[in-house]
């Protein structure tokens, strides 16, 4: 897939209207031809060729004045205490931006008109290695434009529009805080307000992260499961009362009736809930499977799937790119595949199994984890999530306000708070932690289950022989061991996590990693950001997470990565075992059964390749706050050396200058702030280079003028996590220097004798020994 290899679609449509053209009289000549199968899969091509080619070339806005006139083109998102608007701009170059704006913008409706202060933003591309290009994906949906909305500084024009898709947001809304009062927020409330109306909005981290473990994170997100569920339900209950209720001439229409009133009912449902990709696809197929069943057509599943994606691709060609659009139509080609049997009891069994074996390759390349026991924990949930709790979230929603008395909100807040308790039961292990190749054991062990089923269905028999291969290939590439790609010398990855420290340290086959990153509302830097890039460059496992203090843009996504790959040895000190922060961290590693080191100054970690000497803070000594307790290391090699003080403030700082050799890379305390690099530890070190790991802070920005002013007097080079993104930097014996190599383009100001280099996916700049220095900003 184009996506996979990092590439664009816009990377292989020079003329995608032609292309679009083209393939559509292919789709058209293949149906004349009664080859049913292969145009359908070729029209759909064909109209997402055309939709795509449409946005790719959409225009791009340009602000002439300020505030500008803008129109809501889709329901606001949530996410955290942030909102995304899709506006079109109405402006002197007018054209269609994503916009951020404070959590009070969420209650916008669409195609309402606002009088906004914006600020367009420039579209970066790969901020941090395993993220994607966020520009392309923006493109792929017709947004040529990113800015934002300061809290408060946009007022609606016009009344509320009377469109369907304002009405619908209404609703949502409406049933919303019916169902979890802002008020009064609960994680019951929250996971009722996702199954109902397909908001994810308000659940925690920790929740997300219980559905993960357990394999059953697709209850989380409104799919065929959903739809499916509903439709069964439904039709059960109005098939019975048609036959019971009706008059004997209507009898022999009642399935037929009640067919149709589902596959409405159910249509509703995905509407209500966003219609997203999986939604769309499970309504398009139930609405294609209904029409058969009444006009006496079986066997049209294959046709239903493609008639699907044909309709998918012509509202969202973007699906195409995103994971969310393999998985649900993988999952649903495995069904086919696999012919589950009608009875209800071992179809269930059969459909958990096929739709596991279908996604595990994806999930796989994807880097999700794919629990130990998730199998018996959707035999386990899916039944109670959608036969019970699904039926009273949406009774809840429809009665809660309108007939409190009969308490749908409470019973189904009960049942809620115990379906999360059964799913935090049944988490279990990540198979692939321990697979020396994922990939190849995911796709080796779906082999074997599909062959094994088609024997079970009367296949050929050689199957069984290919199925005896498959397994093989399976238990080898679980048993190999887990490597991680060879560096040499060694390396300094700084991620861009916003305002916070993740830096990835290795060098041969050993990594280790040091901080995590944030965590907050909708957001886990760990997760989201540090575990892509590990997998992205070839790090399988680490051999230490150094937990440097308590705070939370320091140690927030440590549970994330412990998770996310083997870890040898958690780090911390003494104080941070004893903080709440702490405690909690070291029983989700003991969960793990991951062993944790109290560090202190004196301690020589790392390998050989790679020293790791703790500087700060002696055992012997209490911090008399969370920063001054912070870790403070050197790691040294015989190509160099890089000091990472982590939020030390500067008195301890002018403490370890006392001691200090020289050393060419130094990443500036607590995120350049004024109370960090003090000019003692400058002088002492003689850095050629300077890293900041700071995020955008309009008020206050980091690093400070002050900073900026001590840095610039030493022509010491400063690059920006903030500008550049990511910063690779490399370390080389002899005079080919230090290799600084950023994610997004850019260059130092005196770069004068830098030797450009192809790093990911950006150029480097070598600083050869002797060569002018300057700031880089």
């Amino acid at each position: 897939m184009p996506f996979a290899l990092g590439l664009g679609a816009e990377d292989f449509l020079e003329w995608p209207p032609l292309a679009g053209l083209g393939l559509l009289g292919l789709g058209l000549v293949g149906w004349a031809g009664r080859a049913r199968v292969p145009g359908e899969c070729v029209a759909a091509g064909a109209l997402g060729l055309l939709v795509l080619s449409l946005r790719l070339h959409a225009p791009v806005p340009e602000l002439d004045r300020n505030p500008v006139e803008l129109t809501l083109l889709a329901a606001p998102r949530a996410f955290g205490e942030r909102c995304e608007l899709l506006a079109y701009l109405h402006a002197e170059r007018p054209g269609r931006a994503r916009l951020w704006a404070g959590s009070g913008a969420c209650r916008l409706l669409p195609a309402q008109k606002l009088l906004a202060r914006v600020e367009l933003l420039p579209q970066r591309g790969w901020r941090n290695p395993g993220q994607g290009d966020a520009r392309r994906r923006s493109r792929r949906r017709g947004i040529r434009a990113v800015g934002r909305i300061s809290e408060g500084e946009w007022v609606a024009i016009a009344e509320a529009p009377l469109t369907p898709s304002a009405a619908v947001q209404a609703l949502r809304l409406r049933l919303g805080d019916a169902l979890d009062p802002p008020e009064r927020p609960t994680r019951a409330g929250a996971l009722l307000r996702a199954l109902a109306l397909g908001d994810r909005s308000r659940l925690s981290p920790e929740i997300r992260g219980s559905f993960a473990r357990s394999g059953t994170a697709h209850l989380l997100a409104v799919s065929g499961l959903h739809v499916g569920w509903l439709f069964a339900i439904a039709h059960a209950l109005l098939y019975t009362m048609a036959r019971c209720a009706a008059p004997l001439a209507w009898l022999r229409r009642a399935r037929a009736v009640s067919l149709a009133a589902s596959a409405l009912l159910a249509l509703g449902y995905a509407l209500l809930s966003g219609l997203g990709v999986p939604a769309l696809r499970a309504c398009v197929m139930a609405l294609a499977g209904v029409v058969a069943l009444i006009a006496g057509r079986p066997g049209v599943a294959w046709n239903a799937l493609l008639l699907a994606a044909l309709a998918t691709l012509a509202v969202d060609p973007a699906c195409l790119f995103e994971p969310s659009g393999w998985l649900s139509f993988s999952a649903v080609a495995g069904l086919l595949l696999w012919r589950p049997p009608p009875r209800w009891a071992t179809g269930l069994v059969h459909c958990a199994l096929a739709a596991g074996c279908a996604t595990a390759p994806l999930i796989a390349l994807l880097g999700l984890p794919l629990p130990l026991a998730g199998l018996a924990a959707n035999l386990l949930a899916v039944p109670f999530f959608g036969a019970v709790l699904l039926p009273l979230a949406l009774f809840a929603a429809a009665f809660e306000t309108t007939l409190p008395e009969l308490g749908p909100g409470a019973l189904a807040r009960v049942s809620a708070e115990l379906g999360l308790r059964l799913v935090e039961s049944v988490e279990s292990p990540d198979l692939l932690r321990r697979a020396g190749f994922p990939l190849l054991f995911t796709v080796a062990l779906t082999a074997t289950a599909f062959c094994l089923r088609r024997l079970a269905l009367g296949g050929p028999r050689r199957l069984l022989a290919v199925s005896a291969l498959s397994a093989a290939v399976a238990a080898a590439s679980m048993a190999l061991p887990v490597r991680n790609l060879r560096v040499d010398p060694f390396e300094l990855v700084f991620l861009d996590v916003g305002q916070g420290d993740a830096t990835l340290a290795r060098a041969g086959r050993r990594a280790w990693l040091i901080d995590s990153g944030d965590r907050r509302s909708g957001y886990d830097a760990g997760r989201s950001v540090v575990a892509p890039a590990l997998r992205s460059l070839g790090v399988r496992k680490l051999d230490a997470l150094l937990i440097t203090h308590a705070d939370r843009d320091h140690s927030g996504g440590a549970r994330a990565v412990l998770e996310a790959l083997p870890v040898g040895e958690l780090w911390l000190t003494r104080w941070l075992a004893a903080d709440s922060a702490g405690r909690r961290l070291l029983r989700a590693a003991s969960r793990l059964g991951v062993p944790a080191r109290i560090v202190s100054a004196g301690d020589s970690l790392g390998s050989r390749e790679l020293g790791l000497d703790v500087l700060w803070p002696p055992a012997s000594r209490t911090p008399r706050s969370s920063n001054a307790g912070s870790v403070v290391l050197r790691a040294h090699a015989p190509a160099g050396c890089a000091m990472l003080p982590a939020d030390a403030p500067a008195d301890v700082e002018r403490i370890l200058a006392r001691d200090l050799g020289a050393c060419r890379l130094l990443k500036l305390g607590h995120h350049g702030s004024q109370s960090s690099s003090a000019g003692e530890l400058l002088d002492a070190l003689g850095a050629d280079v300077a890293i900041a790991s700071a995020g955008r802070r309009p008020r206050s920005p980091l690093p400070h003028s002050s900073v900026l002013h001590r840095l610039g007097r030493r022509s010491i080079t400063l690059w920006e996590t903030r500008r550049f993104g990511a910063l690779s930097v490399r370390m080389r014996p002899g005079p080919g220097g230090m290799v600084v190599s950023p994610s997004l383009p850019g260059r130092p100001d005196s770069a004068s004798g830098a030797a450009p280099e192809r790093p990911f996916p950006s150029e480097g700049w070598m600083l050869p020994d002797g060569a002018p220095r300057g700031r880089g900003r």
